[in-house]
């Protein structure tokens, strides 16, 4: 989301040392920590952990291809 560590720790009520190294993998947060992250972060805790974000692009990749290949179909183009 474009959110620098300070915007985020300020988001979350934290200090932003402690988001840096959730983010450098030197400390895990708690579970309400987690929630607040993701909350802030507009996702479910889930995709903190997951790769969905990555799936999600190529979905979007995928049906923009598609909606074009459509729209060339439906004008004679293809």
């Amino acid at each position: 989301m474009g959110l620098s560590q300070l915007k985020l720790a300020d988001l979350v009520c934290t200090a932003p040392n402690y988001i840096a190294m959730i983010e450098a993998g030197k400390r895990f947060p708690s579970d309400t920590m987690i929630e607040r992250i993701a909350i802030a972060l507009q996702r479910e805790s889930f995709e903190l952990f997951s790769i969905v974000p990555v799936q999600k692009q190529w979905q979007k990749k995928l049906l923009a291809e598609l909606a074009d290949f459509i729209t060339q179909k439906l004008n004679g183009t293809l």
